[in-house]
């Protein structure tokens, strides 16, 4: 009978660190996808992340460029 109880024990215990661990990597994930999100972004990766402009483009004016982009970074 001692033994039968200790097995169930152990049994409830698995089940409770299956639990936590699967509560954990729910937690994680969500992190994951938070820091993952553009408002987490700093100036620098959302620059990068922008696509560059044609550097062949002979009508590409940098400073008027600038003046439109600057408020995002």
């Amino acid at each position: 009978m001692v033994d039968n109880n200790r097995h169930k024990q152990d049994v409830n215990d698995a089940i409770d660190d299956m639990e936590v661990d699967v509560n954990t990597l729910a937690r994680f994930k969500r992190h994951l996808l938070e820091e993952d999100s553009v408002e987490n972004r700093n100036e620098v990766e959302r620059y990068l992340v922008d696509g560059c402009e044609d550097p062949n483009d002979d009508k590409l004016d940098i400073l008027s460029w600038w003046k439109i982009n600057a408020s995002k970074y």
